[in-house]
C-alpha cells in the first residue's frame, strides 16, 4: 500500500559502552570491538492511534580501526534497506537533515568517533554499540489504517507460526526415540504444542484467545500427519480402508465404539479388517496404544520387516 500522505524518515542514534567479562590490558589505538545495529520501521499514524511495522534489522560487527565507509555502505545500507536514503532528519542533538546516503554514512562515522574521544581507555573484550533507530512516520486515512493493520498482523501471524511450528517439529522429530510408547509420545506432544503455544502467545498481545485455539488444533493436526509418516506407524495403519456409510434413510449410522460417537455419512470412517468401522483419528491413536480391534480384539499382523517395532 502507498500511502497517501507525505512522510519523512527519522534516525535516532544510541551508544552503549560494555565492559568485557575479563579485564585485560589496554588495546593499542583503541581497536576494540564495534557493533553498529540498524533497526528500522514504518510507523502509521491515524487519529492518536498508531502501528509499528519492522522492515529491516541488520548488525555490523568489526575492530573500530576496520570499520570503513564501503563496511557500513555494504553491510548496513545495502539492496534490503527498504527506504530511500534522502532526507533523513539526524535526531541528536541538532535534528539536522542529512540530503542523502553520503552524508548518512558521514554522519555515522563522525559520531561514532566523538563518542569514542569521550570514553576513558577500553580494555580486551570491551564493546561498543551504536544503534541506529530509522522510522519512517507516515499518516493514512481511517480506511487504509484499518487495512494496513490488517496486512501487518497477517504477517505476524505467518512469522509466528512458522517460528513455532519449528520448536513442535523438532520436538515430533524425537518421537519413537525416548522408549516409551507412541501413543503416550502423542498425548504428550498434544500437551507440548499446547505449552508452546500459550506461553508464546502470553507474550504477545496482538493475538486472540480463538486464534490461539485455532493454531492449537492446526499443529496438532499437522503433528498427526507427521506421526503417520513413521514406520511404525504405517506398519499398523496400511491396513485401515476408508469406507462409504449408508446414508440416513438407509440404515442407522455406525457407532464409533473408541468415542462413542455416529460415524455420520461423508465422515472420515475406516474400517478395521474385521470389518469394524470408526473415526479415522479415532482408531489412529487407538492403534498407537493397541494394536487390535477395540470391539472384536482382532490383532492386526505386523509387517515382516517391521516386526520389531514396538508400541
Amino acid at each position: 500500500m502507498e500511502p497517501s500522505a507525505t512522510s519523512e524518515i527519522h534516525v535516532s542514534p544510541e551508544f552503549r559502552h560494555a565492559i568485557g567479562g575479563c579485564p585485560g590490558a589496554a588495546i593499542l589505538d583503541n581497536d576494540f570491538n564495534l557493533e553498529i545495529n540498524v533497526i528500522v520501521n514504518h510507523t502509521y499514524s491515524c487519529g492518536e492511534s498508531t502501528l509499528d511495522e519492522l522492515n529491516c534489522d541488520n548488525t555490523c560487527s568489526c575492530k573500530y580501526k576496520s570499520l570503513s565507509w564501503d563496511k557500513i555502505d555494504e553491510t548496513l545500507l545495502g539492496t534490503d534497506f527498504p527506504y530511500p536514503l534522502e532526507r533523513i532528519k539526524w535526531d541528536d542533538p541538532t535534528e539536522k537533515i542529512l540530503e542523502n546516503k553520503d552524508d548518512l554514512i558521514k554522519q555515522i562515522l563522525e559520531s561514532v568517533h566523538q563518542y569514542i574521544v569521550t570514553l576513558p581507555p577500553l580494555e580486551d573484550l570491551d564493546t561498543v554499540s551504536l544503534s541506529l533507530v530509522f522510522v519512517k512516520q507516515v499518516s493514512v486515512t481511517p480506511q487504509e489504517f484499518e487495512l494496513t493493520k490488517a496486512r501487518i498482523l497477517a504477517v505476524k501471524r505467518e512469522y509466528c507460526e512458522e517460528l513455532l511450528w519449528g520448536e513442535v517439529y523438532d520436538e515430533i522429530k524425537k518421537l519413537g526415540r525416548q522408549g516409551s510408547s507412541l501413543y503416550e509420545e502423542f498425548k504428550w506432544i498434544e500437551c507440548c504444542i499446547e505449552d508452546i503455544v500459550s506461553g508464546t502467545f502470553q507474550r504477545i498481545d496482538c493475538f486472540d484467545e480463538n486464534y490461539e485455539r485455532e493454531l492449537i488444533q492446526s499443529f496438532i493436526e499437522q503433528a498427526r500427519r507427521e506421526l503417520k509418516s513413521l514406520p511404525a506407524v504405517r506398519s499398523k495403519v496400511q491396513f485401515l480402508q476408508k469406507v462409504n456409510l449408508p446414508s440416513h434413510d438407509e440404515l442407522t449410522e455406525d457407532i464409533c465404539s473408541i468415542c462413542l460417537e455416529k460415524c455420520l455419512p461423508d465422515s472420515e470412517a475406516y474400517s478395521m479388517p474385521c470389518r469394524h468401522n470408526f473415526h479415522f483419528n479415532c482408531i489412529e491413536i487407538w492403534l498407537l496404544k493397541d494394536p487390535s480391534c477395540p470391539v472384536c480384539s482382532y490383532k492386526l499382523p505386523p509387517l515382516e520387516s517391521e516386526a520389531e517395532l514396538e508400541f
